[in-house]
């Protein structure tokens, strides 16, 4: 039975709680306080070191939340939350004040980045992208032209041909010449519209040479609304989804390295978790599977599940033929 990584966040205290269910059913949870009380998490992936493989803490997934209610800071001020290999905070920076983020993503690299490239959204619809160095300091922006309107992004996926390759060069979830080819890069922007209707926004370019708005692609099924898109950073049925966060040294073989299922995650008004499923090269709806588990009151599905393939024991459920690296 297939394994999904879910993460939800206590909008008054800030606790976020990582889940994994087996199917229908919640089969682990591990829940932190990292004190961020009024701050939402909008990101997730490894900001802090790049490909430096110096300590193992410093190669493990990290968060990113941003301040929508907690009065001692301004409102839309980011906090990078370093953590080590097993989810416990071992740093933060504070860091700009930026327009709301809706995810993060592969978009290739400026000099001096580190981590993904994270996607703000404008009152207006405009997308600006960011990226950020190892302290966590806004080192460049790109608003991209001709986004003005668009529906709210949801989240980032990699829609597009399923690709093997032969040799790995490891994984920080940032992309550049060695690293490209885990991903298909520019990915793709998700967005929904108030009809539940999935909009897929493709791009052009990189954060390097500037980002071009080039197609839009509108899935004609209907979805409830999602929260959170590949939350372990990864296609379903990639060899790399459940890699426990440390990126692999240089591996030869033959890899499924974009898997063949896109997964969103929507949270029902009863507070059931819906996964949602679709096709990666089609972008068509396939499915999808109503969890059992629906979260008390007051807590909302957020980001965050990069990090929960450190924390939950996904060595003990994974289906998926592929390699977890500790």
């Amino acid at each position: 039975m297939a394994n999904y990584v879910s993460v939800i966040q206590n909008a008054a205290t800030g606790v976020v709680d990582y889940l994994e269910f087996s199917g229908t059913t919640l089969v682990a949870s591990a829940a932190f306080n990292y004190g961020i009380a009024g701050f939402r998490i909008v990101a997730d992936g490894e900001f802090n070191d790049h490909l430096g493989f110096a300590t193992p803490a410093a190669r493990s997934w990290d968060l990113v939340a941003q301040n929508v209610s907690n009065p001692a800071f301004p409102v839309g001020q980011l906090d990078f939350l370093f953590l080590d290999n097993h989810g416990n905070l071992i740093g933060s920076a504070l860091s700009a004040v930026v327009p709301t983020i809706r995810g993060e993503g592969q978009f290739g690299t400026v000099p001096g980045q580190t981590g993904p490239t994270l996607v703000s959204q404008l009152p207006d619809g405009s997308l600006d992208m960011l990226a950020f160095n190892a302290s966590g300091a806004l080192i460049a922006t790109d608003l991209i032209p001709g986004t003005v309107g668009l529906p709210q992004v949801v989240g980032v996926a990699d829609f597009g041909a399923v690709s093997t390759s032969g040799l790995i060069g490891g994984y920080d979830n940032s992309v550049d010449s060695a690293l490209g080819m885990l991903v298909h890069a520019p990915q793709t922007i998700v967005t929904q519209l108030p009809s539940g209707h999935i909009d897929l926004i493709g791009l052009s370019g990189s954060m390097a040479t500037g980002l071009s708005y080039t197609s839009s692609n509108l899935v004609p099924t209907p979805v409830p609304p999602v929260q959170d898109v590949n939350p372990t950073g990864f296609n379903l049925g990639s060899d790399f989804e459940f890699n426990s966060g440390s990126p692999p040294p240089i591996i030869l073989g033959n890899f499924l390295i974009v898997g063949p299922t896109v997964q969103m995650v929507s949270e029902l008004p009863s507070g059931q978790i819906d996964q949602l499923f679709f096709d990666a090269q089609t972008s068509a709806f396939t499915g999808s599977l109503l969890e059992s588990f629906a979260p008390s009151a007051g807590w909302i599905v957020t980001d965050g599940g990069e990090v929960g393939t450190e924390v939950l024991p996904l060595t003990a459920h994974t289906d998926y033929p592929g390699f977890i690296f500790l």
